[in-house]
């Protein structure tokens, strides 16, 4: 299936090489391939669409680049939420569905309807406006008032236009495309309408389809959230083998490495059952015991004093913070045998020496044996 997330991403993409972007500076800017950016049933990260808009912003700040974008963008962007959305009863409830099913539209994208007396606002915001300045929030509105337009049966009209950033572009493009003034630099972004404006019909109103509608996004919003909850943890546990191989076992540098904040670290952890503290030990302990079976096969092949380096190394890798000493109890004794081992390793060495004496001929003080024989 087709994600949401993946067809934003190639559009997106297809805009920039249309604007001049080459596909290495797209690649580069995204932190993702070509491949990548053109898969259809990838989930590609906000963080690489912020980051092509960064760049497309950069490079042409006196044009509205994001409302040209929306003007041409098909619906489809949307997913399966534009077409599902024709079998609502209003156009508030077809609001309602785009909501709930934020998630399948970006990842960390908050939407929301915000009631007060005889109006109702869409107020959209993303943590990543610092990154675009803010230009994922105009797309995002703008494609809402035109999912609003496709939907509706009858007229809908806006009261008006809040962004909380500056405009790109001249602002007469974007009062152009609300056919409204457009209020810029204030605390929101959002779409104000009249409370009973949005009581207006859909096109295609089903109380049947919709209902299998709901199910459906039901159960994608489910599967998409376990696969969240895993490459989530995901990123923790490729965060804590980062920090192992420069030898830093404190929670902040993994929080920094999973590019989250410590407590954002510390609740997915906690809510996967596990702790940064039991993800740190239970690496530094896979590495000493790959460690220590290493000194063993070194001991083996070359004696103890080829085992020297990496009981050096095991302690710098192992230890709480770079160039530690800490090597977890449950694993330092590993290799001692215990007396009962020692005692037979002990008898069969005599057993070997007696044999080796048996098969050496004996030698004099001299350095010959008593027969004359020179050979060795």
């Amino acid at each position: 299936m087709t994600t949401a997330l993946a067809t934003i991403a190639a559009i997106t993409s297809a805009f920039a090489l249309r604007r001049g972007m080459s596909l290495e500076d797209i690649e580069r800017c995204a932190g993702l391939t070509g491949r990548e950016l053109a898969d259809p049933h990838a989930r590609v990260p906000d963080r690489a669409i912020a980051g092509l808009w960064r760049a497309l912003s950069e490079s042409e700040p006196d044009d509205a680049l994001t409302i040209e974008l929306v003007r041409s963008a098909p619906l489809a962007v949307l997913g399966g939420l534009a077409h599902g959305a024709l079998f609502a009863a209003s156009v508030e409830e077809a609001l309602r569905l785009l909501v709930e099913n934020r998630s399948v539209l970006a990842e960390r994208v908050h939407i929301s309807l915000e009631r007060s007396g005889d109006l109702v606002a869409v107020e959209m915001s993303h943590p990543l406006d610092d990154l675009d300045g803010g230009r994922m929030n105009e797309i995002g509105l703008g494609l809402i008032w035109r999912f609003v337009r496709e939907v509706a049966a009858g007229p809908v009209d806006l009261i008006g236009v809040e962004f909380s950033r500056a405009p790109q572009g001249p602002k007469s493009t974007y009062q152009e495309f609300f056919n409204r003034s457009v209020e810029f630099n204030g605390r929101r972004n959002a779409l104000v309408f009249e409370a009973e404006a949005l009581q207006t019909r859909t096109s295609q109103a089903s109380l049947d389809l919709f209902a299998f509608v709901l199910e459906y996004f039901q159960d994608l919003r489910a599967r998409i959230e376990r696969r969240s909850a895993s490459d989530e943890l995901g990123r923790l546990q490729r965060a804590v083998a980062d920090c192992a191989v420069r030898g830093e076992f404190d929670t902040q540098s993994v929080a920094a490495s999973a590019g989250v904040s410590l407590r954002t670290a510390q609740r997915i952890a906690a809510a996967r059952g596990t702790s940064l503290t039991e993800l740190l030990r239970s690496k530094r302990e896979a590495i000493a015991r790959e460690l220590q079976e290493l000194r063993r096969l070194l001991r083996d092949l070359g004696g103890a004093s080829a085992a020297g380096p990496i009981e050096h190394r095991g302690r710098c890798r192992t230890g709480r913070v770079r160039g530690g000493a800490f090597v977890p109890s449950r694993v330092r004794g590993m290799d001692r045998p215990d007396s009962r081992t020692l005692q037979a390793k002990h008898e069969r060495d005599d057993l070997t020496n007696e044999a080796l004496l048996r098969a050496t001929p004996e030698v004099t003080a001299s350095g010959t044996d008593p027969s004359g024989d020179l050979s060795c």
